[in-house]
Order: structure tokens, then C-alpha cells, then sequence
């Protein structure tokens, strides 16, 4: 199967590593030095970091500081100034549903590596985050960040008495889950097949106070821009619109197609030319998520096997053993994760 691809994000998010690591009684200075970084790299959100080379250094932190909930202090710390153009586009808009809408869509313009989702189920809302790279270090430390992000941003969307209805995440439980009850005045779900906010419909329809007609349109030129500088070729834009639908069995070469602008038979000639098929990259989207539950979660073999669209457990067994040679029971065997904690890869250097 395809190695993870690479991927990037502007460091806004994390902004407050150096910070927390600081307040936790740690020298930033000496724990970034181990990845060629200095504290100030922190300082410009525009500065860029490898997906890989960011969850080592979460990882290292953890370690360091022996707080094993540092993610969710990283992102609580995170606003809508932190997503730049982004957020400011999201804070000028008329409402909720709108602002959501631009970070579905628009993220990609600061974040490579993952993808966010918002999907309306019933009377709820669910508010996700995924990452494209499979086999990422401390990636129970990213999810936790991703969300704990997504927390803030809906708290100053919503108000400060905004409260989630479920908190969900794609990974096991750590040892002590009391920080995660304190900062979102509910018990997350672990082990779930996706890390979300979920919460009532109704808060999509919440005009905003800093509504901005004319600064939505500067923004909205400004962010336009920016994609058009970072546009994925298409392969890469299939594989980001798969990793949030792959997982429905009615996913097909025609939704794809129509999602695209495009008759089936154009999007297959478009692949052909780059060197891959749907079924394809369906494939590999679906081997990646497969490895992150097998290895960051406890979800039974079924239930992995029921979240990506298979129709049964032995469907699932019967693809896995051809993607890798080998059951997934015995794969997870060999690959688990100790709540999301590797042994540490040395993946060094930022990224531009």
C-alpha cells in the first residue's frame, strides 16, 4: 500500500507549545532544540511544521513534562486569530452555519494534513477532524489538540455558554480523563469511530455580532488566493474528499465525479493520466483509516469493519490480508499503541 503522504500545517494552532511547556516547569528552548527549532519559531503563525515532525514533538513533550492530556492544553489555548485569514473570514460571517462552512472548506489553506468535517445528523450537528497520514506519532496528542481547537472556536462563535452535547474520540482512553471532563464540561466518548463535537442544530442559525460585510469580502479574496496557491492536483483532492466519505458504502466513481464537476468517465481518464484508478485510492484511504483504528483505538474488528463500509467483518479481513499479507487482529497485535504512544520515530526538522 502507499506510504502516508506528506503533509504540513501552519503552526497558529500550536502556537502554545513553547508556552505550555514553559508553565509546565519544562525549558522550551532545550526541548525544541531537539527538532532544529527555536521557541520563536512559535512566535510567526505563518511558519509551517511536517504533520510527522509535530507529533514528535508532542510526543517529546509528553515525555518530558509527564502530562499526558498536553494536546488539550495546546489547543484550549487556540482562537480564531490563530487560523489567520481563515478565522478572520469565519469571524465576519453573518452566522454560525456560515463560519463552519468556511472551515469545512477552507482549512486546507493553513492545514495539509487533515481534513474537517460537519455533518448534520437528526436535530444535531457533528463538528469533526481527521487526519490524512496514517502511522503518525502521538496522534491521540493531535486529535486532542484538533478538538480542543475546534472547542475555542466554537466557544467564541456561540458565546462562552456554549456546551457540547458529546465529545468524541478516535483513540483510547488515557489514564486520567478528569482535564478532558474540566475543559469540556462533559465525558468524552473514547474509542469512537471519529474524534467530533456534536451539539444541538439550532446554534447554526446564531447570527454573529462581528458580522463584517466588507471584511468578509477582503477576506474571502484573501483566502481564495491562498488556496489557489496551495491547490492539491486532483489525485491528491480525491484522497481529501475520500477520507471524509470513503467510509459510506454508496461512495462510488459517480458521487465522486459529480462532486467534482465531472462525468465519471472524464475523473477515470483524469486518474489514468496520473498513474491510479478510483477503486484505487478508495483503497488506500481506506487502508490508512483502517491502520489508525487498528492502532490508536481498542474498536472491535467488526465495528472497524462496519465504519469504513464493509459489509462484514470477513469482507474487511478478506482486504486487509491482501493490502498487508495479514489479519487485522494479528496487524494490531504487532502495531498497538499504548493510548496513542509509540516508541518515538526520529523525524527531526520543520518544514517551510
Amino acid at each position: 500500500m502507499r506510504t502516508a503522504m506528506a503533509a504540513s500545517l501552519r503552526v497558529g494552532a500550536v502556537m502554545a507549545i513553547p508556552a505550555v511547556l514553559e508553565d509546565l516547569g519544562c525549558d522550551a528552548t532545550r526541548v525544541l532544540a531537539e527538532f532544529g527549532i527555536q521557541p520563536t519559531y512559535f512566535d510567526d503563525p505563518e511558519n509551517t511544521l511536517p504533520y510527522a515532525t509535530l507529533g514528535s514533538i508532542l510526543g517529546r513533550c509528553v515525555d518530558e513534562t509527564g502530562c499526558r492530556h498536553f494536546g488539550l492544553l495546546v489547543g484550549e489555548r487556540a482562537g480564531m486569530p490563530s487560523l489567520g485569514a481563515v478565522g478572520y473570514l469565519m469571524q465576519s460571517a453573518p452566522d454560525v452555519d456560515t463560519a463552519l462552512g468556511i472551515l469545512r472548506t477552507s482549512l486546507q489553506a493553513h492545514d495539509r494534513g487533515a481534513v474537517v468535517t460537519l455533518k448534520r445528523e437528526g436535530s444535531y450537528v457533528a463538528l469533526g477532524y481527521a487526519n490524512l497520514e496514517s502511522g503518525l506519532e502521538s496522534s491521540d496528542q493531535i486529535h486532542a489538540t484538533a478538538i480542543s481547537v475546534g472547542m475555542s472556536l466554537l466557544r467564541g462563535l456561540c458565546g462562552s455558554h456554549w456546551r457540547p452535547y458529546d465529545v468524541q474520540f478516535a483513540f483510547a482512553a488515557p489514564r486520567d480523563i478528569a482535564p478532558y471532563r474540566k475543559f469540556f464540561e462533559a465525558t468524552p466518548r473514547f474509542d469512537a469511530a471519529r474524534s467530533a463535537l456534536v451539539f444541538p442544530e439550532h446554534w447554526l442559525a446564531r447570527p454573529l455580532p462581528s458580522a463584517d460585510p466588507f471584511l468578509h469580502r477582503m477576506m474571502r479574496d484573501r483566502v481564495n488566493e491562498m488556496l489557489v496557491v496551495n491547490d492539491d492536483d486532483l489525485v491528491a483532492q480525491v484522497r481529501r474528499f475520500l477520507r471524509t466519505e470513503a467510509m459510506s458504502a454508496v461512495c462510488s466513481l459517480e458521487v465522486i465525479a459529480r462532486h467534482f464537476g465531472m462525468h465519471s468517465r472524464a475523473l477515470s481518464r483524469r486518474l489514468a493520466k496520473d498513474g491510479t484508478n478510483f477503486q484505487r485510492l478508495r483503497d488506500e484511504v481506506r487502508f490508512d483509516s483502517a491502520c489508525q483504528f487498528l492502532r490508536n483505538t481498542r474498536l472491535p474488528v467488526n465495528e472497524i469493519a462496519s465504519t469504513l463500509g464493509y459489509a462484514d467483518g470477513s469482507a474487511f479481513n478478506r482486504a486487509f490480508r491482501r493490502w498487508v499479507g495479514t489479519a487485522p487482529a494479528a496487524w494490531r497485535i504487532h502495531n498497538a499503541r499504548d493510548s496513542g504512544r509509540p516508541a518515538r520515530a526520529a523525524t527531526r526538522g520543520r518544514g517551510e
